[in-house]
């Protein structure tokens, strides 16, 4: 079997404390929609400029049928210009 690693995306526009708060959400969320691996995965954080990219970053998994989970909300329920969190947790396994 494969070594399983998870690909955690996020974006490079949120301030480094909110980037840090994102990336543990997206690792948390891998361990609970992903299939347990057999063994530890390893975990790969990687960064994309903004919401497009990340957006992006997302349709290109989908293309490539790679398993993956993009999540986002708005960062208040006032933010009249709605300005979104997201991050996208991806799982693959080497081949």
């Amino acid at each position: 079997m494969a070594k399983p690693y998870v690909y955690v995306l996020v974006r490079e526009d949120l301030a480094p404390e909110q980037q840090l708060v994102q990336a543990s959400h997206a690792a948390l969320e891998a361990g609970f929609r992903f299939e347990p691996p057999g063994e530890t995965a390893s975990l790969i954080a990687l960064s994309v400029p903004d919401l497009a990219a990340l957006t992006a970053a997302a349709q290109r998994l989908e293309r490539h049928g790679i398993e993956h989970h993009l999540s986002s909300s708005r960062t208040s329920t006032w933010d009249t210009r709605r300005s979104r969190r997201a991050r996208c947790t991806c799982r693959r396994s080497a081949t």
